[in-house]
């Protein structure tokens, strides 16, 4: 929930078992941090040249490392993809579901001891426009290589079906609070949420005269809050499904 995310870890993306026991903590440290330049430098690469134009090796020299250690860390193109998308939106690389971190906990724990759903959409949309500014290049490199690639195709679903499943989780939560609209059901609400907070909306708005990321936040959590949000004179219970 919160955001969307592939969730994968480098480990699943290239399919590796867990690092045998011999291995020291610096050595471990010196593989996580080569990795982490490699995604870094993938991050780069995919935005400035999409997919097409995106090579192993291109990738590999930006990060400083061989060619090999890119292929050993996560074995397709379309793999560290999936990783460069999930580090984009979370803007770090730590091994922590986007859900499960300390802003969206303390935002939902705020929701429903003050019944807050304006509050809660309001710390969505900034959290949501900020990620999305990192990670629009890539969802549109995705969505450009998907017509050709297999691989990038099935990644693209998978990615929007995780959007989804995180904006429906947003609604279930407004519905458990008894604020979302009456008229509403939970999968509908879903939708909507994911329809309007689309990183390719963001990115879009940002390109425009008078639009930064405040601006884009403040409409976008406003634009929910209307679009989602029973009136406060007409409180709500959870909703049918």
């Amino acid at each position: 929930m919160w955001l969307y995310s592939l969730e994968v870890s480098v480990n699943e993306s290239a399919g590796h078992v867990k690092a045998r026991s011999y291995d020291s903590s610096g050595r471990q440290a010196a593989a996580a941090a080569a990795r982490a330049r490699v995604v870094d430098a993938a991050v780069e690469c995919f935005a400035e040249q999409g997919y097409a134009g995106t090579t192993m090796a291109a990738v590999a020299a930006r990060a400083g490392v061989s060619v090999a250690t890119v292929h050993a860390a996560f074995g397709t193109k379309s793999a560290l993809l999936k990783r460069a998308v999930d580090v984009a939106i979370a803007g770090d690389h730590a091994e922590v579901p986007v859900a499960d971190r300390d802003e969206p906990r303390a935002a939902l724990a705020e929701l429903h001891r003050t019944g807050d759903g304006t509050a809660l959409l309001a710390v969505f949309a900034r959290t949501f426009v900020i990620a999305s500014q990192r990670v629009a290049p890539l969802w549109a490199a995705m969505r450009e290589a998907a017509a050709a690639d297999a691989d990038v195709a099935t990644l693209q679903a998978r990615a929007e079906s995780g959007r989804l499943a995180a904006m429906t989780g947003i609604a279930a939560e407004l519905d458990g609070a008894g604020v979302l609209r009456a008229d509403l059901p939970v999968p509908r609400a879903g939708q909507v949420l994911w329809a309007v907070a689309a990183p390719e909306l963001v990115e879009r708005l940002l390109q425009q005269p008078g639009w930064d990321l405040d601006a884009v936040a403040d409409w976008l959590g406003t634009a929910l809050a209307e679009l989602l949000l029973a009136p406060p004179s007409r409180p709500t219970g959870p909703s049918s499904p």
